[in-house]
């Protein structure tokens, strides 16, 4: 009899946004859409440093965000609770601080457009889907496997560079994606819509200004 055992890991959880806060922030990120089209619409563009021709673009969300921060930080407990190595091997401070949801963003991603390599700040990061235009199956039958797909790179135990690509389709729309900040990921570009794809990321930090002397 042989038995197959795993090192211990971190990985990613995937949740669903409760449904009413889900459709208020669609509504946001619609009009934030219409915005890259319309003058009279324009929303405050975020340049994230790796944002150039080709590349998703980046708009700071202005509404809904005290409801959707109670949403993400819950996300962050359960996120402990799957993976309680990740923060009890973190011991960057002498004192236990709360966490701190940073001004979250929407990404609008045209026909063609990607999102290279790249981490995050703070300890977790998150992506929610929002609309997905595309049939997954029908972009990969006329162009590649990675096609539209989500990828984390890490290394393995040995050292080798590892991707993990998860498939993005319409089913995705309305759930949650939360991993370690520090973790690289990338997004590949679609080719089969002239429709936007559209998601919401941001950053949980750590909260430390209750602690900040006063001068």
């Amino acid at each position: 009899m042989v038995q197959s055992n795993s090192f211990p890991n971190i990985g990613y959880i995937i949740g669903d946004v409760p449904r009413e806060l889900f459709n208020n922030i669609r509504e946001e990120c619609e009009i934030v859409n219409r915005a890259r089209y319309d003058l009279s619409l324009k929303e405050e563009v975020m340049y994230p440093g790796l944002t150039s021709k080709g590349v998703t673009k980046h708009y700071y969300m202005k509404k809904h965000i005290q409801g959707f921060k109670n949403f993400i930080l819950d996300m962050c407990n359960v996120y402990i609770q799957e993976y309680p190595g990740y923060i009890s091997g973190m011991k960057p401070l002498t004192n236990d601080v709360p966490f701190f949801m940073a001004e979250p963003w929407v990404n609008i991603q045209e026909k063609s457009e990607f999102l290279p390599n790249h981490i995050h700040e703070g300890v977790f990061s998150y992506v929610i889907w929002v609309k997905i235009p595309y049939d997954i199956n029908e972009e990969v039958i006329k162009n590649c496997d990675s096609t539209t797909k989500f990828e984390f790179s890490y290394n393995n135990i040995l050292g080798n560079l590892c991707q993990f690509k998860i498939a993005i389709d319409s089913s995705y729309e309305g759930k949650i994606m939360m991993f370690p900040s520090l973790l690289t990921h990338c997004v590949y570009p679609f080719y089969t819509s002239n429709e936007n794809r559209i998601s919401i990321s941001g950053n949980v930090k750590l909260d430390t200004l209750k602690y900040a002397e006063v001068k």
